[in-house]
């Protein structure tokens, strides 16, 4: 009574593990923004003091940017395959190969100055 007619297929037995996955990532992914919620709170603290304006900053930030992810989630996933790969390979080139203007001995001076 209380199945779809799709239930019984087998394709629906192959989605099922892939759905409790999903539902676990989300659950993890739910606390964790919780936990820096949290931790940004204790981080603030001894500065600003536990005020209405702080949680409200804390809130507003943790949303923006949780709605900026989720729009760029979304036109990720709207993306072809070959876009996709694309793009995956400019962010791992992105994140393990930073630019080297700050990076490299030469220009440490230029990024970094010290008071001589």
């Amino acid at each position: 009574m209380g199945r779809s007619a799709t239930s019984g297929s087998p394709g629906a037995a192959a989605a099922a593990p892939l759905c409790r996955r999903h539902q676990a990532l989300l659950l993890t992914t739910g606390g964790a923004t919780l936990a820096l919620e949290l931790l940004a709170s204790r981080v603030l603290t001894p500065y600003f003091g536990v005020s209405l304006y702080i949680w409200a900053g804390i809130l507003s930030i943790t949303l923006i940017f949780l709605a900026v992810g989720y729009r760029v989630g979304g036109l990720l996933a709207d993306l072809g395959e070959a876009e996709l790969l694309e793009v995956r390979g400019t962010c791992s080139v992105s994140f393990t190969h930073p630019p080297s203007s700050c990076f490299g001995r030469t220009s440490r001076a230029r990024c970094h100055p010290t008071s001589s």
